[in-house]
């Protein structure tokens, strides 16, 4: 209303619930925007728990940090040493087990051999793995990137 001469009076009313909400909204709006780029980066399973809710972005921060670590160079040359030991057990196996069959003498009691199929077990397992490692580096280390900016 007017008051005196040619002055206003304003009334501004203050709303905690309505303050928290928008507060909330802006805070899920770049939630949701992390995650699509995370999404776009090729990590889904990083921002969700074992029971399938969504951790918080500190801890999927600390999660994405320990794997980037995982994964330097000389953890990565140590990797590759085991998998040529691992290739090379492996091709030994296969060559024994090979005159094994000639001569009828089953690897199987023999305790070496127990110790050959669990590298080759081994070896099995990361093979498929193999392939996708340097793709998964330059995900995280483009997803660390943009973290830190």
């Amino acid at each position: 209303g007017a008051e005196g001469a040619g002055g206003l009076t304003y009334e501004l009313f203050y709303n905690k619930e309505l303050q928290k909400e928008h507060a909330h909204s802006s805070l899920n709006g770049l939630e949701n925007r992390l995650h699509k780029l995370e999404e776009m980066v090729g990590l889904k399973s990083l921002d969700v728990n074992t029971a399938g809710k969504p951790l918080p972005l500190s801890e999927v921060v600390t999660r994405l940090e320990e794997r980037v670590q995982i994964l330097d160079e000389d953890t990565l040359e140590k990797l590759t040493e085991k998998m040529q030991k691992l290739n090379t057990v492996f091709e030994t196996f296969t060559a024994k087990r090979k005159k094994s069959k000639q001569s009828n003498i089953t690897l199987e009691k023999d305790v070496e051999a127990q110790r050959v199929d669990k590298l080759f077990q081994t070896v099995q397992q990361w093979a498929p793995i193999a392939d996708t490692i340097p793709t998964l580096i330059n995900r995280m280390q483009t997803l660390k990137k943009l973290h830190e900016e």
